[in-house]
């Protein structure tokens, strides 16, 4: 990495780090000049040098002020591109510090309320702590501040001791850092004094000035200027996941969702790696999903990069995946909710024509498209495709693909990290002859190597194998920001992944035989799909760049972060979360349950927003249901929600509001729990629910239901006197919710199956 490119990178990573610094050490100084001193302070010297230290500091002292030089202004223009919105003021003197004393120590305000704030917090999946945090007061004290920048200081310190070499050694800091960051500076605002509500994170400003300044500095050195926005986004995803068998189902389900995770993230980083950019200019990741900021500069060759990936996609996949491509260059970034509409309308484009650019290759791809397939020897019994492969000792015939996704769940339910290795040499590495225990990754062509390891040796033995030493690698920390506890030479960072996976008492992944027979009643399996209402919307209300990332990691903290310990139930199993949904199964009564008890974390979350509601469909089926129909069903219940005026729950083909839900799990509780005590008899759900199917048959108004639900429920007490009192308890609520019932009563039935 060259110097200028060094000063560049650490000076708009740092340049508003002294608002921290500010707001626990106090007043008595500009923000710019507790930046310098904490540059000074920690950035190893060592590796960065005296000249590189003394120019970020003189950079970041002149920020705010009108002296010109070349990569002061690069800076310059980066913090103003990255908070558009604000209104930048010189504060020259400490009593005009001293008038905005309040304001300073304001807190980060949600994006879903202009009156709550989020608590001063590191990131973590513990999601009572963040989320029963979150309440109307607007100021913390400056002893809170110093407590959580202590903490932060002494996570800094380590990085700063760790002997980073090689030529990516300066790049493998500064990501680190970035890393380290996000956990501690995500939850404090950026600038409360300038904002009316402060809902932009200081860390989602400090990345994204460092992402923009990237790429002027690429277009200054290149005599070019522009950004371009790219947006990727696998296709395909529902019918390469769900199109299996249900032999192994479980497995096959979980190791496909996060192969595909995994690919969309490969594509990102071999784009960013081969533009000489750093994880910065991936501003979201997630769902399929990812959008990068690049320099425009850089466009002949990322057209070139794109053309081999599509290339590669196909060759691996066929038609199974398709790669869209939206792209929106601007010399503008904000108002950045126009360039994100762009950015979404050329990617509808694109799925509207998604063969074209193979097309456009000629004739040979023409024929590997349209043409018959060369009639293999045998039919893949997981995916149904055609194979030349060989049954395996257990009769089963897999093709290449399902051979290497079938065993992912396991290793990624045992891993601790994540390895990241780029590098030509990946296509010769053969881990597991090498390393037992750790499960590789392999994108070939792409030159990418992921590796799930479980402990700290495995950790050792990959980074240090001899023919990794000119790769480039990153080590991700898995659920947990403690990072700086890895002390190794590399870019070292964490992820949150939902990655709830039921085990047995002798530590394997449940088979879905054993998930049902967890079930209450009936060995039913519960399936549940759910998805975030009117988020486009919400990401399109985006003025700034940084306000959109901000409201990106907000969302993907509840999906891949808090989700783990939300949906931490018996026998449940997360086959996807990401972006704004999720994929759930396990046995019926904790799928029902675990809807509801997700709708209302993640309605305290959003603090009761009616704009950004959750839909869900949930699916009830045997475990010989297979995957590609329980997937789809569960799929056009959760459209029924949609269409039904979204933030429902569709259960047994009805739409049902979260409330009225609610109502109705209390009710089969109820009901359930007095027949398994003996209380009442099967026969009474029987006789309700025959009562309520005659009145629907005969399309009967709510009165003449009501009556016939009178007179069986009369019945009943008539004849059960032992009934009489828990009857009477519930009956109002029965009558109540009588346009429900059958809900109630149909779990119910499940519920007391035996």
């Amino acid at each position: 990495m060259e110097e200028d490119e060094s000063i560049v990178l650490l000076s708009s990573l740092l340049h508003d780090i002294g608002k921290f610094l500010q707001r626990a050490y106090g007043l008595k100084k500009r923000h710019y000049e507790y930046s310098s001193e904490f540059i000074d302070m920690y950035i190893p010297k060592g590796l960065f040098g005296n000249n590189v230290i003394e120019k970020v500091k003189e950079i970041v002292r002149e920020h705010h002020s009108n002296r010109s030089d070349p990569l002061l202004d690069i800076v310059r223009e980066a913090d103003h591109i990255s908070a558009s919105e604000r209104e930048y003021a010189n504060l020259e003197s400490e009593s005009e510090l001293e008038s905005i004393k309040l304001s300073v120590y304001r807190k980060l305000a949600t994006p879903f309320s202009q009156k709550s704030y989020y608590p001063l917090t590191v990131l973590s999946t513990d999601y009572k702590r963040f989320i029963d945090g979150i309440n109307s007061e607007e100021n913390l004290t400056s002893a809170i501040y110093y407590n959580h920048l202590t903490n932060f200081l002494g996570n800094v310190e380590v990085f700063k001791d760790i002997p980073y070499r090689g030529r990516y050694a300066r790049a493998y800091y500064i990501e680190s850092l970035l890393h380290l960051m996000k956990a501690w500076l995500f939850t404090i605002p950026s600038a409360p004094y300038y904002e009316r509500v402060p809902t932009i994170s200081l860390y989602e400003h400090l990345r994204t000035s460092m992402a923009i300044a990237h790429s002027l500095y690429i277009n200054r050195k290149k005599g070019s200027e522009g950004f371009v926005f790219v947006l990727i986004d696998i296709g395909g995803i529902q019918r390469f996941i769900y199109n299996i068998h249900p032999q192994k189902a479980l497995k096959a389900l979980r190791g496909r969702s996060f192969y595909v995770a995994l690919l969309t993230e490969a594509i990102a980083k071999y784009l960013i790696h081969n533009l000489g950019l750093l994880e910065c200019n991936i501003i979201t990741l997630g769902g399929g999903h990812s959008l990068l900021l690049l320099p425009s500069s850089l466009l002949d060759k990322l057209e070139e990069l794109i053309d081999r990936v599509r290339v590669y996609i196909f060759n691996r996949f066929g038609v199974r995946i398709n790669l869209y491509i939206g792209m929106f260059k601007t010399n503008v970034i904000a108002p950045f909710g126009d360039i994100y509409n762009a950015l979404h309308y050329n990617i509808n484009e694109a799925k509207s024509r998604p063969l074209n650019y193979l097309l456009s290759k000629g004739i040979g791809y023409y024929s590997k498209i349209f043409e018959p397939e060369e009639i293999a020897s045998n039919i893949c019994h997981i995916c149904n495709y055609s194979t030349n492969n060989k049954e395996d000792d257990e009769g089963i015939v897999k093709c290449n693909i399902c051979k290497e996704l079938e065993d992912i769940a396991k290793p990624l339910a045992d891993a601790k990290y994540i390895v990241e290795i780029i590098g030509s040499n990946v296509r010769n590495l053969d881990i597991k002859g090498i390393v037992s225990g750790i499960y590789p990754i392999i994108f070939d062509e792409l030159d990418i190597c992921y590796m799930l390891v479980s402990n700290n040796d495995y950790l050792d033995r990959i980074v240090n194998l001899e023919i990794l030493k000119d790769a480039y690698i990153r080590i991700y920390r898995l659920n947990s920001t403690d990072i700086s506890s890895i002390k190794r030479p590399y870019t070292v960072g964490f992820k949150f992944i939902a990655n709830v996976v039921p085990m047995s008492n002798d530590n394997e992944i449940m088979t879905l035989d054993d998930v049902i027979k967890h079930a209450r009643g009936a060995n039913i399996l519960g399936v549940l799909k759910m998805d975030v209402d009117n988020l486009g919307k919400f990401f399109s209300n985006s003025t700034t760049l940084s306000e959109y990332s901000t409201k990106s990691t907000i969302i993907d903290l509840f999906f891949n972060g808090f989700l783990n310990n939300i949906a931490n139930r018996t026998g449940i199993y997360i086959i996807y979360a990401g972006g704004d949904d999720l994929f759930v199964i396990g046995p019926w009564n904790e799928i029902v349950e675990l809807a509801h008890h997700i709708f209302k974390e993640f309605n305290r979350f959003t603090l009761g927003s009616s704009v950004n509601t959750l839909s869900a469909g949930i699916v009830l089926c045997d475990e010989h249901t297979p995957a590609y129909i329980f997937a789809d069903e569960a799929k056009s219940a959760l459209d029924l929600s949609k269409k039904n005026g979204k933030n429902r729950v569709t259960i047994f083909n009805r739409s049902i509001i979260w409330d009225t839900f609610a109502e109705c799990l209390q009710i089969y509780r109820e009901l359930a729990d007095a027949i398994d005590e003996d209380k009442l008899s099967r026969g009474t759900i029987f006789n309700m629910l025959s009562s309520l199917r005659e009145s629907i048959i005969n399309s009967e108004p709510r009165s003449i239901k009501r009556y016939r639900l009178v007179y069986t429920i009369t019945n009943i007490k008539k004849h059960n006197k032992e009934a009489v009192e828990l009857i009477n308890k519930i009956e109002d609520k029965i009558n109540a919710y009588i346009e429900w019932l059958d809900i109630s009563l149909r779990l119910g039935e499940f519920a007391t199956r035996r």
